[in-house]
């Protein structure tokens, strides 16, 4: 379940701010996940600050890295 509270906050942070807004918005959506899944803030925010040390910073690192690439190909084909 985590990954995927992950997955959609980062797309509704994308959509809210293009491109910059999928890494707050993936850790948002990561929260309310354990939110909803643990009941408690704070075994939520416990257990988030877990997966991001554990690994996490490096996936959302290389999804914004990909994320500006891709807006940098649009960017290309509309003004381009």
């Amino acid at each position: 379940m985590c990954g995927r509270g992950g997955g959609e906050g980062a797309r509704a942070g994308c959509v809210v701010v293009p491109v910059v807004g999928a890494v707050p918005g993936a850790l948002v959506g990561l929260y309310v996940a354990e939110r909803v899944r643990l009941g408690r803030r704070d075994d939520a925010a416990a257990s988030v600050r877990d997966v991001l040390r554990r690994g996490g910073w490096r996936v959302l690192v290389e999804f914004l890295a990909c994320l500006l690439v891709a807006g940098a190909w649009v960017g290309a084909l509309v003004w381009g």
